[in-house]
């Protein structure tokens, strides 16, 4: 049974929002949230600081995906009424009609094969 792998002290907050448990101190899973409610002003404290210590030490690289859609991404979002499968299997269906159409249309401008039946 293969052993699991060990990522560090602090793998509970990777790909989590952990204001929380950065705030309270604590290294678990079940406090990587950001209901800061309860938080002391000393606890907020503690948060701000650990946030300047990671925007002065870590270039930003992605932001967690909170479920809603920022306004500003709108006009960047695809905008058809197609399914993203179907529209793609579309778009192939297309490009091999083109291509197919091409080769027929290049082979009927080249020279007459030897042999062929030209009557009808």
């Amino acid at each position: 049974m293969a052993q699991p792998i060990n990522r560090g002290p602090y793998e509970a907050f990777a790909g989590h929002e952990c204001s929380r448990a950065l705030a309270i101190m604590k290294v678990e899973a079940s406090e990587c949230n950001d209901n800061l409610a309860d938080c002391s002003e000393k606890q907020l404290k503690t948060l701000a600081d650990w946030v300047a210590k990671f925007n002065s030490k870590y270039t930003v690289v992605g932001k967690l995906h909170t479920g809603e859609v920022p306004e500003e991404a709108y006009p960047l979002l695809p905008t058809s009424p197609l399914p993203p499968g179907l529209a793609a299997t579309m778009l192939v269906v297309l490009l091999l009609t083109v291509v197919g159409a091409y080769i027929l249309y290049l082979d009927m401008l080249g020279p007459p094969a030897e042999n062929a039946h030209t009557e009808l």
